[in-house]
């Protein structure tokens, strides 16, 4: 899969959950770790938003927190993130029959994090 590069969009790419991204080691991104990678990124100054290709990182705090902590506005998934190698990734929540699958028939949505004061 190609992550779409956006104009003043940083995004990040990998696997997670509600509580955080993982690392290659599979080990847990905390939130704050997560914000200070992002701020050391050469594009930060000038992106207006981070984009998350990371499954279920919308369904919890962890979204908000980066928002906060990078003071930038923060999207991702609120579950699963089924990516192809010829078409562009899509939001399902896994099939109950299957969990290897998307359903289809229930599609999750990005959601949105503004940074708070």
């Amino acid at each position: 899969m190609t992550i779409p590069s956006k104009p003043g969009v940083i995004s990040v790419a990998g696997h997670g959950n509600e509580w955080w991204v993982v690392d290659p080691n599979e080990e847990g991104i905390t939130a704050g770790t997560m914000a200070d990678l992002i701020r050391k990124n050469p594009k930060f100054a000038k992106a207006k938003a981070v984009e998350f290709y990371v499954c279920d990182v919308g369904a919890g705090e962890y979204l908000q927190e980066v928002a906060n902590y990078t003071g930038k506005t923060a999207r991702a998934p609120n579950t699963h993130l089924w990516t192809y190698s010829r078409s562009s990734p899509t939001i399902n929540y896994p099939r109950v029959d299957n969990p290897n699958l998307p359903d289809l028939k229930r599609p999750g949505q990005w959601v949105t994090a503004t940074p708070l004061p």
